[in-house]
């Protein structure tokens, strides 16, 4: 059983929609293909995050952990 919450993926491939936002296909094992994709990154691109890891770490050494 194969599952996705992306609906434009899932309409191209034949999924059926099993509630609001999953939809998914039964399939044979010899037709799965596994892949991976990634994508390197740094910080720099979420200056959001990298503003949260600054206040846990400020909270972690005032608090003794």
């Amino acid at each position: 059983m194969l599952d996705t919450t992306n609906t434009e993926l899932a309409k191209r491939m034949g999924f059926e929609r099993t509630d609001k936002y999953m939809y998914s296909k039964s399939v044979k094992w010899d037709e799965v293909e596994i892949f991976e994709e990634r994508k390197p990154y740094t910080l720099d691109q979420f200056p959001d995050l990298k503003c949260l890891h600054k206040v846990k770490t400020d909270i972690s050494s005032k608090s003794g952990y």
